[in-house]
């Protein structure tokens, strides 16, 4: 999928109330032009479970979440936060 504002995402790795899993709107798009080399990264307000919105820049967006946990074990230590899409 083709990032855009106002697209919905997952973010993990933002904790609030026992959740690190939370729906995420794209506010800007960062590298949509080269996602070959990197993940495109993105900002996004994070709609935290019973928490105020919160806003995030440079998250690496990947196809899904498998994939992101991948690339964090593959030694993407500096990945504390990464985002995906929602399964349909």
């Amino acid at each position: 999928m083709k990032p855009a504002i106002g697209r919905i995402v997952i973010v993990k790795g933002f904790v609030s109330n026992d959740s690190d899993r939370h729906p995420a709107i794209i506010t800007r798009v960062w590298n949509d032009d080269d996602p070959i080399d990197e993940p495109v990264r993105i900002n996004a307000t994070i709609f935290a479970d019973a928490g105020s919105p919160y806003a995030m820049t440079s998250i690496p967006l990947f196809d899904t979440e498998e994939k992101a946990i991948a690339a964090r074990a593959a030694g993407a230590a500096s990945m504390p936060h990464f985002a995906f899409w929602p399964p349909r």
